[in-house]
C-alpha cells in the first residue's frame, strides 16, 4: 500500500477493535472534515501482522484506541497495544457505550482467552504475552481517556471526533467549527431518500451513516438517515424513497417496527422502497417465517401501539424486493462500487435538474399544506433525538 511510505508525522490510526466496524468507517469518512492528518484503519492490514506492527514502530504520530467490549478478543489489538505501549507512541484510550474496564484479574488472563495459534502468531510478530497485561494497565489506568458516543445527534459525535482529532496531536482546520455549527443546524428536514436499519445497534447505525454519505455524494441528493418514528412522520413529507439494510435481528427491532410502520401509514407521500443487505448472516428463510408466523407469537415484544397485522404485511413488502449488497467489511472503492449499482433504483434523479425542479414544485405544495405545522416543529426534533439516542443504549435485539 503506498499509504506506508508516508511521513511519519502524517499518521492517525484508528483502532477499530473488530474486524472492521461501521465506526471506524465512518471516523475516516467526517475526519477529513476537520483535519487533513492521514487515518489509517488497522483492519485494513489484517492479513500481515508485522507490517501493523512496524507502521505504529516506525510511521505512527498517535494511536486511538476504541474502546468496545469486542477489545479484549482481538488479538490484533492486543499487539498493537504493547508496541504503541514500548514504543512510547502518544495514545488516546477512547470509551464507547457498553464498555467496561476489565479487572487486574481479567488482564492477567486475557492470553487464555485466545488460542494457541493465535498467541503464536503474537510471537512470531514480536509480542510477549508478559506484557499485553502490563500494556492494557498503561492504557486503562495511566492515561486520560475520552468519550466516543456511538448513539445521538449526528453533530455531537462529529465534535467527539474533533475532541479525539485534537487530543491525538492533529491541527483542526479553520473551517472545523463552521462545519461543526452546520451539521448542528441540519436537521435533514429536506432529505429526499430516507435510509434506517436496526439503529439502536451500533453497527448497524454506523452503517447506515457510511451509506448514507457514500450514496448522497453519488447521487448529489440528500439523503438521511432515520432514527425514530417522529422523524419518519416529519421527513416523510419531503422523502420519495424508503431505504432499508437488512441486518440479523431488525425484525425484531421494536423501534425498527414503529419506523417501518410509519413509514407505510404515516401521512405523506408514498415512498418507493429500497432494500440493501449489508449483513451477510442475515436469513431471508428465518425472516419469511418470523414475518408469516413468528412475530404474532411475540406480539408483546412490540409497542402497544404497534398494529401486527399491518406490520407484518410491511415485513412481508420488504422481503419481497431484491437486496443489493453493501459490505461494511470491505473497502472504501468496493463500497461505492456497490453504492453505484445501488443507485441505479434511485430513477428519478436520473437527469439531477429535471428532477430538482419537480421536487421543488412538490415541496410548494408541502409548504402549502403543513406551513405552520412545519414551523412549529423547528428545535424540537434535537430534543426528542437525545431521548431516543438514551434508550438505544439499553436496547438488546435478539437475532433470527
Amino acid at each position: 500500500m503506498s499509504v506506508l511510505h508516508r511521513a511519519k508525522d502524517r499518521w492517525l490510526i484508528w483502532f477499530a477493535c473488530t474486524k472492521r466496524t461501521g465506526e471506524g468507517e465512518w471516523f475516516k469518512d467526517h475526519h477529513h472534515w476537520h483535519s487533513n492528518i492521514n487515518v489509517f484503519l488497522d483492519s485494513d492490514e489484517l492479513e500481515n501482522l508485522d507490517l501493523l506492527f512496524d507502521i505504529i514502530r516506525t510511521s505512527t504520530r498517535s494511536v486511538l484506541v476504541i474502546l468496545t467490549a469486542e477489545l479484549p478478543k482481538r488479538i490484533w489489538c492486543a499487539g498493537e497495544i504493547v508496541t504503541a505501549f514500548k514504543n512510547s507512541v502518544l495514545t488516546v484510550p477512547a470509551i464507547c457505550d457498553g464498555f467496561y474496564p476489565p479487572s487486574a484479574e481479567q488482564l492477567e488472563i486475557l492470553p487464555t482467552l485466545w488460542a494457541p495459534q493465535q498467541t503464536q502468531l503474537l510471537a512470531n510478530s514480536g509480542v510477549e504475552l508478559k506484557d499485553v497485561a502490563k500494556a492494557y494497565y498503561w492504557l486503562l489506568n495511566e492515561l486520560s481517556p475520552m468519550t466516543l458516543p456511538r448513539f445521538g445527534p449526528v453533530w455531537k459525535r462529529e465534535a467527539s471526533v474533533v475532541v479525539a482529532l485534537k487530543r491525538c496531536g492533529a491541527q483542526i482546520s479553520g473551517s472545523s467549527s463552521r462545519m461543526l455549527e452546520a451539521s448542528r443546524q441540519n436537521v435533514n428536514a429536506g432529505a429526499r431518500i430516507l435510509i434506517t436499519s436496526s439503529v439502536a445497534d451500533a453497527e448497524s447505525l454506523s452503517t447506515c451513516e457510511v451509506f448514507q454519505n457514500i450514496l448522497q455524494s453519488h447521487l448529489h441528493v440528500e439523503c438521511a438517515v432515520v432514527h425514530n418514528s417522529l422523524q419518519m412522520v416529519r421527513w416523510k413529507r419531503w422523502a420519495y424513497y424508503f431505504v432499508v439494510l437488512f441486518f440479523r435481528g431488525m425484525l425484531r427491532d421494536p423501534l425498527f417496527a414503529e419506523i417501518l410502520d410509519s413509514a407505510f401509514h404515516a401521512p405523506g407521500r408514498s415512498l418507493e422502497v429500497v432494500t440493501v443487505l449489508a449483513d451477510p448472516h442475515f436469513d431471508f428463510r428465518s425472516a419469511e417465517s418470523y414475518a408469516y408466523e413468528g412475530m404474532f407469537r411475540d406480539e408483546d415484544h412490540f409497542s402497544a401501539r404497534t398494529n401486527i397485522q399491518r406490520l407484518a404485511k410491511a415485513f412481508r413488502t420488504l422481503l419481497m424486493i431484491v437486496a443489493l449488497p453493501f459490505t461494511p467489511v470491505d473497502s472504501f472503492g468496493l463500497q461505492k462500487k456497490q453504492v453505484s449499482e445501488i443507485a441505479l433504483r434511485f430513477r428519478r434523479y436520473k437527469e439531477r435538474a429535471a428532477a430538482a425542479a419537480m421536487d421543488e414544485a412538490d415541496d410548494d405544495i408541502v409548504r402549502a399544506e403543513f406551513g405552520e405545522k412545519i414551523a412549529s416543529e423547528v428545535g424540537s426534533e434535537e430534543a426528542f433525538l437525545d431521548e431516543v439516542s438514551m434508550c438505544s443504549k439499553f436496547s438488546d435485539t435478539v437475532s433470527i
